[in-house]
C-alpha cells in the first residue's frame, strides 16, 4: 500500500508541475503588464491588497514577483513528483502558491480543474502526505478516505447536475451527437467519434450517467473490490475523454484521485484475514465482484430504458429532475455519514493491529494517538468537503445530514480559499 500512496503523491506533484508550468508559459501574453488582463496592476490590488501595498512600498516589480512565485511552485512540485520529498508542508506550500496564481490569473484561471487542484492539494496535505517523515512509509489507509470522498463528490455532482439542469441534450441522451463537434479543443479521435452511430452515442451517454451517479458510490464502499471496480470505471471514462478532447490536467487529476481507491489497508490477502468456510465465502473476492456487477446492472436498468421503434433499437433516460432529486435525498444523508463510519472502523482496526504487534507499550500508545489524530483530520476534511453536496436539492439543503451543522461554519471560511467547492462540468451541453 505504501507504493500506491507514493504513486498518488507523485501523481499529484506531477499535476501541480503541469499546472505551474502552464501558468508560467502563458503569463507573458495573458497576465503580464502588457498582457490581456494584467495581473500586477488590475487583479493583484483587488485580490491581495496588502501584498500589493508591500510590493509597491518595497519597489518590487509585480510581474517579477508573480513569475518567481510560479517558479517556486515548479521547483517544489518537481521535488514532490520525483518522490524525493513528499512531506505535507510541500503540499501546503503548493496549494497556497496555486491558489495565489489562480486568483491573480483572473478570468483565465477560474475553471473547475483549477479549483479542484487547490482542493486536492488541501486534502492531500492534511490527510495523505506524511507529517513526521519525508516520504510515506506506513500501511494505514485512514488518510485515503477523504480523497475517495472527494472523487465521489466530483463524479456524483457532475452526473446529477446534468439531469437537474433539464438540458434536452442530456435528457434525450443526444449530448454526444453535438459534443465532439462543438467542444473547444477536440482530441485526435473526436472527428471519428462524431461519425459513430447515434444509437452508440446515446448508449455512451447512458453509460456516462451510470458511471458518474450510481457507480460513484463504489468509490466509498468499505470493500476494496468494490472500490477497485469503481475506480477502473472512472479511469476508463477519463481515458476516453482524453482521446476525444483536451481539458488540460483535469482528466489526469481525476485518474490520480482514483489511486487511493486501490489501497486495501493491509498487506495480507483476504484469505489470510478470515477463518471458517462461511466467512471465507462471504469475504470471497470473486463473490464481491459478482455482487458489484449485479449492482451495476441493476443501476443501469433503473436509469435507462431500451425500446424498439420500427425494428430499430433506442435507449432512453428513465430519470427526470424529480427522480434525480428523490435519488439524492434518499442516498446522500446515509452515504456521507457512512464515510465517517468507514474511516472510524479503519482507525479502530489499525489500533487493534498496533496492540497485537510485539512492540513496546510506549510505541503502541504513540501509534494509537497518531491514528486518532489522523482520523480527526480526515473527519474534518470529509465534513468540509460534503457541505456543497447538501445544496443539490432544496430538501437536502433544509435537512442536511446528521452532524453537518458542525462543519458549516468551517466551510464558510474554507470556500474562500477554494478548499471545498461544488462541481458540475458540462451542466448544460453547448
Amino acid at each position: 500500500m505504501t507504493r500506491m500512496r507514493t504513486a498518488y503523491l507523485c501523481s499529484i506533484g506531477a499535476i501541480f508541475l503541469i499546472a505551474h508550468l502552464s501558468y508560467y508559459v502563458q503569463f507573458p501574453g495573458l497576465l503580464s503588464t502588457v498582457g490581456v488582463e494584467p495581473a500586477a496592476t488590475r487583479v493583484l490590488p483587488h485580490s491581495f491588497p496588502v501584498l500589493h501595498q508591500i510590493l509597491k512600498r518595497k519597489n518590487i516589480d509585480g510581474d517579477s514577483f508573480i513569475e518567481i512565485t510560479c517558479l517556486l511552485g515548479v521547483l517544489l512540485s518537481s521535488i514532490v513528483a520525483s518522490g524525493l520529498f513528499q512531506h505535507a508542508s510541500f503540499f501546503i506550500a503548493l496549494t497556497a502558491i496555486y491558489f495565489f496564481l489562480t486568483k491573480t490569473g483572473g478570468s483565465f484561471f477560474t475553471f473547475q480543474w483549477d479549483i479542484l487542484l487547490t482542493e486536492v492539494g488541501f486534502v492531500t496535505a492534511l490527510c495523505c502526505a506524511p507529517w513526521l517523515k519525508l516520504r510515506p512509509n506506513n500501511n494505514n489507509d485512514i488518510g485515503a478516505w477523504p480523497v475517495r470522498f472527494l472523487l465521489f463528490k466530483l463524479m456524483f455532482m457532475s452526473g446529477v447536475v446534468k439531469i437537474q439542469a433539464n438540458c434536452p441534450t442530456w435528457l434525450n441522451l443526444t449530448a454526444l451527437e453535438y459534443h465532439f463537434a462543438t467542444q473547444c479543443l477536440p482530441g485526435p479521435l473526436a472527428f471519428h467519434a462524431h461519425q459513430l452511430h447515434p444509437f452508440f452515442l446515446r448508449l455512451s451517454v447512458a453509460a456516462t450517467f451510470v458511471i458518474e451517479i450510481p457507480a460513484a458510490f463504489l468509490l466509498i464502499a468499505p470493500l476494496a473490490s468494490f472500490r477497485t471496480v469503481g475506480a477502473w470505471l472512472q479511469i476508463v471514462l477519463q481515458l476516453v475523454i482524453i482521446t476525444t478532447g483536451n481539458y488540460t490536467f483535469f482528466n489526469l487529476l481525476t485518474i490520480a484521485l482514483c489511486l487511493p481507491c486501490f489501497e486495501r489497508g493491509r498487506d495480507t490477502s483476504d484469505s489470510e484475514q478470515v477463518s471458517g468456510p462461511t466467512l471465507a465465502l462471504l469475504t470471497s473476492t470473486r463473490l464481491q465482484y459478482i455482487a458489484c456487477l449485479g449492482f451495476l446492472l441493476w443501476a443501469a436498468a433503473d436509469i435507462c430504458q431500451f425500446e424498439s421503434v420500427g425494428g430499430r433499437w433506442n435507449v432512453k433516460l428513465a430519470w427526470n429532475k424529480a427522480d434525480t432529486d428523490e435519488y439524492i435525498n434518499n442516498t446522500l444523508p446515509f452515504a456521507i455519514p457512512a464515510v465517517f463510519l468507514f474511516a472510524g472502523l479503519s482507525c479502530i482496526r489499525h489500533i487493534f493491529d498496533a496492540f497485537s504487534r510485539a512492540d513496546g507499550e510506549r510505541k503502541r500508545a504513540l501509534g494509537s494517538v497518531s491514528y486518532i489524530m489522523q482520523l480527526t483530520a480526515c473527519c474534518l476534511c470529509v465534513g468540509i468537503l460534503s457541505i456543497p453536496m447538501t445544496d443539490l436539492t432544496p430538501k437536502l439543503a433544509a435537512s442536511k445530514y446528521f452532524g453537518s451543522q458542525l462543519f458549516q461554519p468551517i466551510w464558510l471560511h474554507a470556500r474562500q480559499y477554494h478548499l471545498s467547492s461544488g462541481y458540475g462540468l458540462f451542466r448544460r451541453m453547448t
